[in-house]
């Protein structure tokens, strides 16, 4: 934050700032309210709803799939969990949010994409979890609550959990969802590129900016960091991003 505070309101990575997500509100909607049919992405959603706190693990599962399942920007998803988690701290949750997103320092790359059934099986195998915080789901076995709208429309019926009815079907379908997502951000860094190429690269950094040498002349331009002059090979925040900082800290502080 201190030697990029930008990262407050915009992707670290400037090729994906304004990435054209949809932004579709009834999805973001159902995503806050832990109804995507999706259960271990509800089952976190009403956990943070109910406790303010939701594991780790979970919040990069939710955290992808608003994402890259239903295409909403991250900064909605920073903004609900800042706002509902007891244990918020402003560094973490917009690094966490920018690693799920692919946009953030150091962030898993856009094609990782998590599967819900799949990090369910893996992290929550007997769905204990999801039998906690969707208990209308209790009465499907280990393996059918991780997909409820796989289980054969008899067995639904004769267990009282029909999908509609009881529990909400899938509001996006896994695959559909991840090839578009792959699509989105690949034509970003295609645009990305095709900039670099016409004016030659550049590496930049809130209102700072490098400009690309050749090779040679890179390698050799480059100082031996220390920590005394950190700051000066980099420059200082400016003071209008250091205020963006402290406005943020001031008003997502814990009420």
């Amino acid at each position: 934050l201190w030697h990029h505070p930008h990262v407050v309101a915009h992707a670290f990575k400037p090729q994906y700032d304004a990435l054209p997500f949809p932004d579709d509100p009834a999805l973001f909607a159902a995503w806050r309210e832990g109804r995507t049919g999706h259960p271990i992405v509800d089952a976190a959603m009403r956990q943070i709803n109910a406790s303010g706190y939701m594991h780790n693990r979970l919040r990069m599962i939710a955290a992808s799939f608003l994402v890259k399942d239903l295409l909403v920007d991250w900064r909605r998803g920073e903004r609900y969990f800042a706002d509902h988690l007891l244990d918020f701290d402003l560094a973490s949750n917009n690094g966490g949010w920018q690693w799920a997103a692919s946009t953030g320092c150091d962030a898993q790359p856009y094609f990782r994409i998590f599967n819900p059934v799949t990090q369910s099986e893996r992290f929550d195998p007997a769905g204990r979890f999801i039998r906690r915080y969707l208990p209308e789901l209790a009465p499907l076995d280990d393996k059918e609550i991780h997909a409820p709208w796989l289980v054969a429309p008899a067995i639904q019926h004769a267990k009282g959990v029909v999908i509609g009815r009881d529990y909400p079907a899938p509001i996006v379908d896994h695959a559909t969802a991840r090839r578009a997502a792959l699509e989105l951000f690949a034509k970003a860094r295609a645009r990305s590129d095709s900039r670099r190429g016409s004016r030659g690269s550049a590496a930049t950094c809130g209102k700072r900016s490098w400009a690309a040498s050749p090779p040679d002349a890179k390698k050799a331009a480059q100082p031996r960091l220390r920590r005394s002059s950190w700051a000066t090979d980099f420059g200082s925040p400016s003071s209008d991003c250091r205020s963006e900082v402290t406005e943020t800290l001031r008003d997502r502080s814990v009420r």
